[in-house]
């Protein structure tokens, strides 16, 4: 029995030719098709990251009017400690003005809550570090707000009192120390905040309902029964 080699109808120049043009076409296809998800990837990206980046500066705006509140709540709490020591003292003094509390403001969260793990491996590691440790402060800046809102809810108690118990007198006393904890904390928390977000050149914003309240300000008064 003899085999016969079978032979491209063409020859083998031109088989190699044909074969030569599939590839070739392949390759350019390939080609096209990855250059359009690197374009597509691309723009995701810029969209995700003008979104975060608007979301980011939103919170630099709410933290901002958090800390234009600081010197008033020192204030306060410096008030509150002159009146807990004239009543340890033996004074009967009625407070008068309201104690009052900071205005804080929800964060937003939600656009970098949407993230997909696509465009999170497309952002870079660099930027995935600096974007993760910024809204890592931010949770640590809301854990701090929602201690000292429930403090500044505690003082609240002591609205309109003029003579307090010892236990009282010893509730008094933590609450203000707790107060200023937290403020410190704030404090300490923004510098580096504010450092990331100058390396990430993000900006705050605000769309105007970040106000504080201005009689928060006001001095505490009290008066002798």
């Amino acid at each position: 029995m003899r085999f016969q080699l079978l032979r491209p109808v063409n020859g083998w120049a031109g088989f190699l030719t044909e074969l030569t043009i599939v590839v070739v076409g392949i390759l350019i296809a390939l080609a096209a098709q990855q250059a359009v998800d690197m374009w597509r990837w691309k723009n995701d990206v810029r969209e995700f990251r003008a979104a975060v980046d608007n979301e980011l500066g939103y919170n630099l705006a709410a933290y901002i009017g958090r800390r234009a509140q600081t010197a008033c709540i020192d204030r306060r709490l410096d008030q509150l400690d002159r009146w807990h020591k004239e009543l340890q003292a033996g004074g009967r003094l009625r407070l008068t003005s309201r104690i009052g509390r900071p205005t804080t403001t929800q964060l937003r969260i939600s656009v970098w809550e949407s993230r997909t793990p696509d465009v999170t491996a497309h952002l870079g590691l660099d930027n995935r570090l600096a974007y993760a440790a910024m809204y890592d402060l931010f949770v640590l800046y809301r854990r701090i707000g929602d201690f000292e809102r429930d403090t500044w809810g505690e003082l609240l108690d002591f609205e309109g009192a003029d003579s307090l118990d010892r236990r009282d007198m010893l509730r008094l006393r933590g609450l203000i120390e707790r107060g200023r904890l937290y403020s410190r904390l704030t404090e300490g928390n923004w510098r580096t905040l504010a450092r990331r977000a100058k390396q990430q050149k993000i900006r705050p914003w605000s769309d105007g309902n970040l106000n504080p309240n201005e009689t928060f300000c006001d001095p505490l008064t009290w008066t002798k029964v």
